[in-house]
């Protein structure tokens, strides 16, 4: 410490100048290190905090669940079975998004594993980065349900039509028909197997030859003006691997979770906003992209179009689906 009044005078300034970044305001700090950052103007940092979690799980295809004769899918209600067959009006598993708790969904973490080479005779040896494929590969979530007996959405008048416990007997049957097509119990079709003909190279053979069975999940985090998104992922060739394991005996169930199989999980990328949309729009990756939607501009993307649809398109779009905010450089989820 300084003897006299002058030296400690001194010693506070410049003891004030070192610490000077302490008590200036954080967006002169953050702005020097990124001058993009946006700040609010309130001068404030504005943090991201979502206000909701979307769920949309695909339709999956699966053929002749409505038509086959095994005993173990006879009793299962048809309009649950059509629920389980992917066609143009129905590109998601509508009961599934408006009933689950998307927010209970437990992503995985994407994290690099590690490889040790080099190692010398006294044990030493380096950790080298090795890759993320493995945390992506082959994960396994549940998800939380509120169970439902009646459901308007699915436009049913009565009750019978669907059976009870809408979202157990959909997963039931839909285990069943997995267990029964492994089993070879019911023939899954021919998008389950190679199909060729004459005008078929071996790469659309390649695609044909698919798990009919399986679904995406694409989990989309939202602000609170519930359009715009924050985060998206999804997890890809999902199945389910239970059903109604939490199903109460005690009373009629409120609640009732399912555990599913997934084989790839990615996140936050352009392709996965692209995907949703081919997804929903029933769209063909091998067939001609003349079906895409309107305001679509190429070098964005060719199924994300740059503004919102308009009433009248709507008509011809009614699912859900992402377009890209040109102004404000974000992404939108419109779901009605």
């Amino acid at each position: 410490m300084p003897n006299n009044i002058e030296d400690y005078k001194k010693f506070i300034d410049e003891l004030i100048i070192e610490s000077s970044y302490m008590i200036e305001p954080l967006e002169t700090i953050y702005a020097g290190l990124n001058s993009n950052l946006y700040f609010a103007h309130n001068g404030n940092i504005e943090y991201e905090s979502g206000g909701y979690t979307y769920m949309f799980m695909t339709t999956p295809c699966c053929t002749n669940i409505d038509t086959t004769e095994y005993d173990r899918l006879f009793g299962i209600p048809a309009r649950i079975k059509k629920l389980l067959i992917r066609t143009n009006k129905n590109p998601f598993i509508a009961v599934l998004s408006n009933f689950s708790d998307a927010a209970s969904i437990s992503l995985p973490m994407v994290q690099m594993n590690t490889i040790d080479v080099g190692e010398n005779r006294l044990g030493m040896r380096q950790t080298l980065p090795g890759n993320i494929l493995q945390s992506q590969s082959s994960p396994d979530f549940s998800v939380t349900y509120q169970e439902v007996n009646s459901y308007n959405g699915l436009k049913s008048h009565t009750n019978e039509a669907y059976g009870k416990l809408i979202v157990s007997t959909l997963h039931m049957g839909w285990v069943e028909y997995i267990n029964a097509v492994r089993m070879g119990y019911v023939y899954p079709g021919m998008p389950y197997t190679i199909h060729q003909t004459s005008k078929q190279n071996i790469s659309e053979r390649t695609f044909r030859r698919i798990l009919n069975y399986v679904s995406s999940t694409y989990v989309f985090k939202i602000l609170h003006d519930g359009e715009t998104i924050l985060y998206a992922g999804v997890f890809a060739g999902v199945y389910p691997k239970s059903f109604n394991s939490s199903i109460s005996l005690a009373k009629e169930p409120d609640k009732v979770s399912f555990d599913y199989q997934a084989q790839y999980f990615d996140c936050q990328k352009i392709e996965i906003l692209e995907d949703f949309n081919i997804s929903s729009l029933s769209l063909n990756p091998l067939a001609s992209t003349n079906r895409s939607m309107p305001g679509v501009r190429s070098e964005v993307s060719n199924f994300i179009p740059t503004r919102a649809l308009t009433a009248e398109e709507r008509i011809d779009f009614p699912h859900p689906y992402i377009y890209f905010n040109e102004d404000r450089q974000e992404y939108k989820l419109i779901v009605k």
